[in-house]
């Protein structure tokens, strides 16, 4: 069944509608809880400022007198490549403006909706809080999404040799900013196990190679978790409950782990090993899961990150349409808590905002703090959801690899 024209203008017409309408009404993004720094684009003059300084030898791992916000570079050094190209913060629309464009185009092509239901639900995740907050900001995981982007095209559309680009296109994303490396999952989809033995140790080692050429951007990549509305990732829950670190990442792992076992016992997270739904969702599905567990798992990040959820919509969509029973409901589970995900902090504030303000900064510190509380078992749910999806997959994969099979 392939995407129809009408549903995938419908799907572009409101991806613009949404991003000019953020753009030329920022009250109404203001009242979402999108807060624009004063600036558009302050993530993209960030690494832009941090190439400034290097030019003049500043040390970028301290804070950055040139940067908007002072702030130190906390990401690899691969992005002041950019720098060889001769860019500064004066071309700040401009690159903010490419990675913009580029998410954009990103998100139309691998969305593909089949219908006009398709079209408006994917639209409304699409034009939702935690992407206009990525848009807003220009931040660089727009970046990372248009490279695995190309990775997961590559693997669709090349079937014998497509692994190669998916690999070239994660290695380049994983030295940009790390937690691509999970991506890596998505070759549990080859269908040939050579093809997935070969992938899989040219994988470990590409991976290897990069994490040595970037282990200074390792060490230093950790965000602390504010008090604060969206924000993604297990430290949130855990460092309420007084774990950080390395203790709070383990105990996330395990907690995780453990639920994504459950729900395989209890039968609500089968078919991702099917091979029978659409490749291209597969795919898609696999990437957009690894990224958000493997991100919530490993600390806290702004809720742009959760951009990638965008991916989980077009598999669980045709889940929740052709399957029945605990299939069917684990998936529609899946579609109701992504929806959650990807507007519940937005929502939150636009209750707030028209509700309640003006509001002392300690009040609003205590009804984020109770908000989380409410929040965050809905996102631990879906974390687990999507983990049981990936334990499946790896499990059938296994079987499926054995010479008896």
């Amino acid at each position: 069944m392939r995407p129809e024209p009408r549903a995938r203008g419908l799907l572009a017409a409101i991806l613009l509608l949404g991003v000019l309408l953020s753009a030329l009404w920022p009250a109404a993004r203001l009242w979402l809880g999108v807060t624009d720094m004063g600036i558009w684009f302050a993530d993209s003059y960030a690494v832009l400022a941090a190439i400034d300084a290097t030019n003049l030898g500043y040390d970028i791992e301290q804070s950055n007198a040139l940067d908007l916000l002072s702030r130190p570079h906390v990401y690899s050094d691969w992005w002041l490549a950019l720098g060889w190209l001769g860019l500064s913060r004066d071309d700040n629309f401009l690159v903010g403006g490419t990675w913009v464009l580029a998410f954009l185009v990103a998100t139309w092509l691998t969305l593909r909706p089949r219908g006009t239901a398709e079209a408006v639900g994917f639209s409304l995740l699409a034009v939702s809080p935690p992407v206009l907050l990525a848009i807003n900001r220009a931040n660089n995981d727009l970046v990372i999404f248009a490279l695995l982007a190309l990775s997961g095209w590559a693997m669709t559309c090349r079937p014998k040799r497509g692994w190669l680009g998916t690999l070239a296109g994660i290695v380049v994303a994983t030295g940009l900013k790390i937690y691509p490396a999970v991506a890596v999952l998505v070759f549990l989809l080859l269908r040939s196990p050579r093809a997935r033995m070969v992938a899989g140790l040219a994988a470990a080692l590409a991976i290897t190679i990069v994490f040595a050429s970037i282990a200074p951007a390792i060490a230093r990549a950790s965000v602390p978790a504010p008090e604060t509305i969206h924000t993604f990732g297990a430290a949130i829950l855990l460092g309420k409950l007084g774990w950080d670190g390395l203790q709070a990442t383990v105990i996330g792992i395990v907690i995780i782990a453990v639920g994504a076992a459950l729900l395989v016992r209890l039968g609500l997270v089968p078919g991702l090993a099917d091979p029978s739904p659409p490749e291209d969702r597969r795919v898609w599905f696999v990437l957009g899961a690894a990224l958000l567990v493997g991100c919530f798992v490993a600390g806290m990040s702004y809720a742009y990150r959760v951009i990638f959820g965008l991916w989980l919509a077009p598999w669980l969509w045709l889940e929740m349409r052709q399957t029945a029973g605990f299939r069917r409901l684990g998936a529609q589970l899946g579609g109701w808590l992504l929806l959650a995900l990807m507007w519940g902090d937005g929502l939150f504030c636009l209750f707030v905002n028209a509700t309640m303000t003006p509001l002392s900064e300690e009040r609003l510190q205590r009804l984020n703090h109770l908000w989380h509380w409410i929040s965050q078992p809905f996102v631990w749910m879906l974390m687990m959801l999507l983990a049981g999806w990936l334990l499946v997959l790896v499990r059938e994969t296994l079987q499926r690899s054995r010479p008896s099979a």
